[in-house]
C-alpha cells in the first residue's frame, strides 16, 4: 500500500477534485497485451467491481493504480490522493496485537500524537502535572505557557507585571502582579509569544477532529465484524495464521479510511459473517472504492458501477453486478448475430467473385480503395451500432465514415466439471450420534515448572450433535467464527476423535474433502523420481495410475486450468490453479459424499459458475462451508446453523437467514470522525447564532480572564473526577459480573456432577432391581421381553446389562437373536396354501422386502448385538455363536431361504468378518448351505475395499 500519491495534476479531472480520468492507457506483462488503449475513469464516491476472467489482468491494473507503475494513469491521479491497496496480510511480531496494528494503520493520527508528546516536554507538562498547590492536568495547559503560582514560590522580585524572576530554578515573566487570593499570573519565558502552546493546542485540536480519543474503540469494532473474538484482539500478530493476518490488513484498511481503496479479492479469508458485515459497512463507504471479487452477491450488494476487463479493453457499466449482467449478455448476443451476419455475407460474395479470399484476413488487407469498396459491400451502410458492437469487441469503434473491418470472432467459455458417484449404498452413509466435543491444551504444570506439562480441556465446543447425511443431502453448514464447523468436518472425516459420542460411517462410504489449505498439500506422500518435477500431470498420474497423460491434461483443460500450467511445478502455481487441480482430482475420484470447505477462494466469477453447475448435477451428498451466496442458493436445500453448542436447521430460507444476519451484524459499526466533526461544527455554529441572537459578544481570540480559566479548571476537574468515577464504577461491574458468571458456572458444574452421579446410582438401582426380577424366569420370554420394550439402543443395552449379572453374554446371544427373529416382519415369504407357480411369480419381491426386514431389523439391533458381542471372552467364538442363533432362528421361524439377507446386514453392520462368515459358511450341512450361498458367491465375487 502507499499513503499518498504525488503525480501531477491531471489535466482531464476538475481541478481540486478526487475523480481519476485516464482517456488511454496500455499495459503489457510476458509480451501478452493486456490492456491496449483503454480509457479509466474513477468518480469520487463510486464502488466499482473490477471483474474478467482470470489472468485478465485485474490485478496487473489494481497495482498500476495503487503503486503508480503505469506512467499514463499515474498522470491522472490527483496530487496527495490517499490511496492503499489491499493484497498483503500484516506483519508477524510478537509485540503488537491485532488492536495496536489496526490502530497504528492511522499514520495521521500516530504522527500527532507523537508531536503533542514533544511539545508536552517542551512546554514541562508533565512538571507542571505535579504541580499539587495548583491541581494543574496536562489537559489544563494555557494558552502560552500561563499559570498562577503563590508569591512564595517565587525567587526574586519585585513581582511586577514584566518582571522577570524564577519559579522552580526555571526563568518566567510575571503577567500580572498578585491579585486578592495571593495568586501571581506567570508565563515561560521559552514561550513567551504562545508559539509552542498554540500548536499544542492545535494539535489536541486535530486529534479531536480525527476522533483519536475513540481509535481504539472504533478498531475494536471493524475487528468484531470481521469476527474477531474479544481474547483475539489482543493477540500478538504472529498467534494468527495468514488468513487472519489478512483480515487484520483489511481492518486497517478500513480504518485508516483513504480516499481511494483497493480491495484485491477481499471475502478469500473471510467467513459468512464477516462478508456480510463487510458488505453493510462498504455499503457506506463514503470515498471511492474498487473491489476485485469472484462473489456475484457481494458484487450486486456493495458496488455502484461495474468495470469489466473485456478485449484488451474496460468497458464501464453503471449499475449493480446484476445490471452488467444482462446488459452484457445482450450486447454478447448482438455481436454474435453480426458477426454471424457477416460472415455469411462473405461467404455469399466470395461464391459471386464480388470479393477477394483474403478479404477480412489480418495479414490480407490493404489500405487501398478497392480493398474499402469489397469491405463496404461485406460491412453494409456503416451505423452507430455497428461501430458500438466493434468497440465492444475491442476493435475501437470504426470512427471513419467509410471505414471499418470484420468483427472478430469472440469464443464462448469452455469449462466443465463433473463429480461422478461412486454408486448406491446403504443409508444412512454418515451418521453423528450425539456427539460432545472439547479441545486440550497443555499448560506448564505450577508445581513443577520444568516438568512434564499438564493437559487442560478447554471449553465444550458443541455437544449432543445429531444427525445424519444421505446421497441427496445437500446442506449449507454456517455459524459464527469458533463455533466449530470446520471442527465438525474433521470429525466427520476422522481427523479428531469426539470427547462422547460416536461417529459412524458406512464401510462402502467413500468422501471426497476440500479445504483451504487442501491445495498447499498437493505434494503430500508423493513420491517421485530423482529430478522429476511435481507437475498437476504428474501428480494426478501418481495418484491415479489407471490413466494416461492425454485423459489427465483432457481433465485438466475442461476445469479451466491452460495447458501450458499443466507441466508447470505445482509449487509455482497461483491459488486458483492449485484449487483447479484438487477439484480435478476430486472429479476424478468417485464418491458418494463430498464436504467442502470454502471451496471458493481464489476462484474467478467463471470457474465459480463451473463449480456450481458441477455439484448441482453430483448424484451424491454435498454439505459445504461457504461464505458464497449464489453457491447456497444454487446447491443447498437445507441451512444448518452451528450456535451456542447445537447444530439446528434454520426454519426457513436462506435469504432470510442472510437478513437476520445483516440485522444482527448491523450494530457492529465504527463511529465516523469525520461525520462527528461535521456534528460538532453544526452544533457549534447553532450555539454561536444562538449566543448572536441573545445579544452576546462573540467569542474572542484575546487572553482569558482569570475567572473564566479558573471555571474551566474546575469544570476539568469535576469532569475528570466523574470520569475516573464511571470508569471505576464499570470496572467494579464487569469484575462482579465475571465473579458472578464463575460462581454460576461452577456451581452448574458441581449440580452436573450431582445430578449426573444420582442418574448413575437411580440407573445402577433400576438394573439391580431388573436382575432381581429376571431371575426364575426363561431366557427365551426375557429377550422377547426386552425386544418389545425397549425404546432405544441405549436402553437395550441397559437391560442386557442387568442380565448379565446372572448370565454369560454367550449365554444370551442365542434368545436375544431369536426375539429379534421372531418379532421380524415376514417380509413376504409364501404361506403353506400357496401354489408353487404364485410363489416363483412373488420370489422377486418377497426377496426385497426380506431384505429391508432384515436390515431394518438389524439397524435397530445392531449396537446391542454388538455391546453383547465385544462383552465375551472370546469373540470369534461369540461371533460364531451369533451365526449359529440366526440360522437357528430363522429355521424356528420357517425362514431359512431368506437367510442371506439377513446375514448380509449383519456383516454391513460390521457385526461378523467376512473372512469367518465365508469360513463358517462352508462347514454347513447341504439344505442350509444352499440358503447361506448367495451371499457367500456374492462376498467372493465382489471384494470390497475398507476406506
Amino acid at each position: 500500500s502507499r499513503a499518498s500519491h504525488g503525480a501531477a495534476p491531471s489535466r482531464w479531472a476538475m481541478e481540486g477534485s478526487d475523480d481519476i480520468i485516464c482517456p488511454k492507457f496500455s499495459i503489457s506483462m510476458g509480451g501478452k497485451a493486456l490492456f491496449k488503449d483503454a480509457r479509466l475513469a474513477l468518480v469520487h464516491g463510486r464502488r466499482y467491481g473490477l471483474i474478467g476472467p482470470n489472468g485478465c489482468g485485474k490485478s496487473t491494473l489494481m497495482h498500476a493504480i495503487g503503486y503508480g507503475t503505469n506512467e499514463d494513469i499515474a498522470k491522472a491521479i490527483p496530487p496527495n490522493t490517499d490511496i492503499l491497496l489491499v493484497e498483503q496480510e500484516v506483519a508477524a511480531s510478537d509485540e503488537i496485537s491485532a488492536l495496536q496494528m489496526v490502530v497504528l494503520a492511522d499514520t495521521r493520527r500516530t504522527a500527532l500524537l507523537q508531536e503533542a508528546r514533544t511539545l508536552e516536554r517542551l512546554t514541562d507538562v508533565y512538571q507542571m502535572s505535579l504541580d499539587e498547590a495548583n491541581e494543574i492536568t496536562p489537559d489544563e495547559l494555557e494558552q502560552g505557557g500561563v499559570r498562577y503560582v503563590k508569591e512564595a514560590k517565587l525567587e526574586g522580585g519585585p513581582f511586577v507585571a514584566g518582571a522577570r524572576c524564577k519559579y522552580n530554578g526555571r526563568e518566567v515573566t510575571v503577567l500580572e502582579e498578585k491579585d486578592k487570593d495571593g495568586d501571581v499570573t506567570i508565563q515561560d519565558t521559552f514561550d513567551e509569544d504562545g508559539a509552542v502552546a498554540g500548536r499544542l493546542s492545535e494539535v489536541y485540536d486535530e486529534l479531536a477532529d480525527i476522533g483519536a480519543d475513540s481509535a481504539d474503540q472504533r478498531a475494536s469494532a471493524i475487528l468484531s465484524g470481521l469476527q474477531f473474538l474479544e481474547e483475539q484482539k489482543g493477540a500478538p500478530t504472529a498467534s494468527f495464521s495468514g488468513g487472519w493476518r489478512m483480515r487484520i490488513s483489511l481492518a486497517r484498511a478500513l480504518f485508516r479510511k483513504p480516499r481511494l481503496l483497493l480491495l484485491d479479492e477481499p471475502t478469500n479469508h473471510l467467513d459468512l459473517h464477516a462478508v456480510i458485515w463487510l458488505e453493510g459497512y462498504l455499503q457506506k463507504w463514503k470515498h471511492t472504492l474498487v473491489v476485485v471479487s469472484h462473489d456475484r452477491d457481494f458484487l450486486s450488494t456493495v458496488c455502484t458501477d461495474t468495470l469489466h476487463c473485456w478485449q484488451s479493453k474496460l468497458q464501464h457499466y453503471a449499475g449493480s453486478y446484476d445490471t452488467f449482467a444482462k446488459v452484457f449478455s445482450t450486447r454478447l448476443e448482438e455481436y454474435q448475430a453480426e458477426y454471424t451476419r457477416q460472415q455469411k455475407k462473405l461467404k455469399d460474395l466470395r461464391r459471386q467473385g464480388k470479393v477477394g479470399k483474403d478479404l477480412g484476413k489480418k495479414e490480407g488487407g490493404a489500405d487501398t480503395l478497392a480493398y474499402k469498396k469489397q469491405m463496404a459491400m461485406v460491412l453494409g451502410k456503416g451505423s452507430q451500432k455497428q461501430k458500438d458492437l466493434a468497440s465492444f469487441g475491442g476493435a475501437g469503434g470504426g470512427e471513419e465514415e467509410d471505414g471499418g473491418d470484420l468483427l472478430d470472432e469472440i469464443k464462448g467459455l469452455n469449462m466443465k466439471i463433473s463429480f461422478p458417484v461412486a454408486g448406491e449404498i446403504p443409508m444412512p452413509i454418515l451418521a453423528v450420534d450425539n456427539v460432545s466435543f472439547q479441545y486440550e491444551t497443555e499448560i506448564d504444570d505450577p508445581k513443577n515448572p520444568g516438568g512434564p506439562r499438564l493437559k487442560k480441556k478447554m471449553p465444550m465446543l458443541f455437544s449432543g450433535v445429531d444427525f445424519g447425511l444421505n446421497m441427496d443431502s445437500r446442506v449449507a453448514l454456517v455459524g459464527a467464527n469458533g463455533t466449530g464447523k470446520s471442527t465438525l468436518l474433521k470429525l466427520m472425516l476422522g481427523e479428531l476423535e469426539p470427547t462422547v459420542g460416536e461417529v459412524r460411517q458406512s464401510r462402502m462410504c467413500k468422501i471426497g474433502f476440500y479445504n483451504q489449505h487442501s491445495a498447499d498439500q498437493l505434494a503430500k506422500g508423493v513420491r517421485l523420481a530423482k529430478g522429476e518435477p511435481l507437475t498437476p500431470v504428474a501428480y494426478l498420474l501418481h495418484t491415479f495410475p489407471d490413466l494416461n497423460v492425454q485423459a489427465i491434461r483432457n481433465a485438466l483443460g475442461r476445469f479451466g486450468l491452460e495447458g501450458h500450467h499443466h507441466l508447470q511445478e505445482i509449487a509455482t502455481l497461483s491459488g486458483g490453479q492449485k484449487s483447479r487441480v484438487v477439484f480435478v482430482e476430486l472429479g476424478l475420484r468417485k464418491t458418494h459424499l463430498l464436504l467442502l470447505d470454502e471451496p471458493t477462494n481464489h476462484l474467478d466469477l467463471e470457474t465459480v459458475d463451473c463449480l456450481v453447475d458441477g455439484l448441482r448435477q453430483f448424484k451424491g451428498g454435498v454439505m459445504v462451508i461457504t461464505h458464497n451466496v449464489e453457491l447456497i442458493n444454487k446447491v443447498c436445500n437445507d441451512i444448518w446453523v452451528i450456535e451456542a453448542g447445537k447444530v439446528n436447521k434454520f426454519p426457513g430460507e436462506f435469504e432470510e437467514y442472510r437478513d437476520m444476519l445483516a440485522e444482527q451484524l448491523s450494530a457492529i459499526a465504527d463511529e465516523d470522525p469525520e461525520e462527528k466533526r461535521k456534528d460538532k461544527e453544526r452544533k457549534d455554529a447553532a450555539a454561536a447564532k444562538a449566543r448572536a441572537a441573545a445579544g452576546g459578544a462573540p467569542d474572542s481570540a484575546g487572553p482569558k480572564s482569570k475567572e473564566q480559566r479558573d471555571r474551566e479548571r474546575r469544570e476539568a476537574r469535576e469532569a475528570k473526577a466523574a470520569k475516573d468515577a464511571a470508569e471505576l464504577a464499570g470496572k467494579e461491574a464487569k469484575d462482579r459480573a465475571e465473579r458472578e458468571v464463575r460462581e454460576a458456572e461452577t456451581a452448574a458444574a458441581v449440580a452436573a456432577k450431582k445430578a449426573s452421579e444420582d442418574a448413575q446410582l437411580l440407573r445402577e438401582s433400576e438394573l439391580a432391581r431388573a436382575a432381581i426380577s429376571a431371575r426364575g424366569r426363561p431366557l427365551g420370554e426375557l429377550a422377547l421381553l426386552l425386544v418389545d420394550r425397549a425404546e432405544s439402543p441405549l436402553e437395550a443395552c441397559g437391560g442386557l446389562l442387568a442380565l448379565c449379572v446372572d448370565w454369560a453374554p454367550e449365554a444370551l446371544l442365542p434368545p436375544l437373536v431369536g426375539a429379534v427373529i421372531q418379532r421380524m416382519p415376514a417380509g413376504g415369504a409364501p404361506t403353506e396354501t400357496a401354489t408353487s407357480e404364485t410363489a416363483v411369480s412373488e420370489t422377486g419381491v418377497a426377496a426385497a422386502a426380506a431384505c429391508e426386514a432384515a436390515a431394518a431389523a438389524v439397524a435397530r439391533w445392531a449396537v446391542p448385538m454388538g455391546w453383547l458381542v465385544c462383552r465375551c471372552a472370546d469373540v470369534r467364538q461369540a461371533q460364531l455363536e451369533l451365526l449359529r442363533a440366526v440360522v437357528d432362528g430363522l429355521a424356528g421361524q420357517g425362514l431359512l431361504a431368506h437367510a442371506s439377507p439377513l446375514l448380509k446386514a449383519l456383516w454391513q453392520h460390521d457385526l461378523v468378518e467376512e473372512g469367518l462368515l465365508l469360513e463358517w459358511s462352508g462347514t454347513l450341512r447341504p439344505a442350509v448351505r444352499r440358503c447361506v450361498e448367495p451371499l457367500a458367491e456374492w462376498l467372493k465375487a465382489t471384494p470390497v475395499v475398507d476406506e
